[in-house]
């Protein structure tokens, strides 16, 4: 089986004061959880801000599941191969469409786009059930009120210029915690609305 989830802050005490539907959880009670529903050969796709601090990343050796990072804000500082030491069997950290066409689409993207911006933007493209289905961190139909810098906005951009030429149905996202974006395309899978607990990807 395959399960999604994102932001589980891994070592990040503080969130609670901004998520205050963590108060009563802790790392220990999302390990229990992810392992309740992921079996050791499952596949788990994490879309990002899997720690906040150093000691988080070592929960990764206790949780089920060959995990697959596509990386957020607060993974950057960790290189790919510090990553697949510490167990991810995947790391994603740039623009990656796995569909047949995809040499023509990223074509098009890098005339549209700048090298320096691309390099910053981080997504996965699949083929779902119901059409072709983008995975970021940043939502694609989300204007954050509280992050509106030129950055984010630019790699908005370029998360919703491959949601059009990949043709996907839908986002699957994380970064936004408990908001929620009000575009149907784009469904939150940060731990606040998955009861903290990865969910079965259908």
């Amino acid at each position: 089986m395959r399960f999604i989830i994102s932001d589980t802050h891994f070592g990040h005490e503080n969130i609670k004061n901004y998520e205050p539907i963590r108060q009563g959880y802790c790392d220990e009670q999302l390990i229990e959880l992810w392992n309740e529903v992921v079996c050791p050969n499952d596949e788990v796709l994490h879309l990002g801000d899997f720690a906040f601090k150093a000691n988080g990343w070592d929960f990764i050796k206790r949780l089920n599941g060959k995990i697959t990072l596509l990386k957020g804000n607060h993974d950057f500082k960790k290189g790919k191969n510090a990553l697949r030491g510490l167990g991810f069997v995947r790391i994603i950290e740039s623009i990656e469409i796995e569909l047949p066409y995809s040499a023509k689409i990223m074509q098009k993207i890098e005339n549209r786009f700048s090298k320096e911006l691309l390099n910053k933007c981080v997504c996965l493209v699949e083929q779902g059930k119901n059409g072709p289905v983008l995975f970021s961190h940043y939502p694609a139909f989300y204007e954050d009120p509280y992050d509106r810098s030129a950055e984010v906005l630019q790699m908005k951009e370029v998360l919703e210029a491959v949601f059009s030429l990949c043709n996907c149905c839908v986002n699957y996202h994380g970064h936004i915690h408990s908001k929620i974006s009000p575009d149907p395309r784009c469904i939150n899978i940060s731990v606040e609305h998955l009861d903290f607990k990865p969910l079965l990807l259908g």
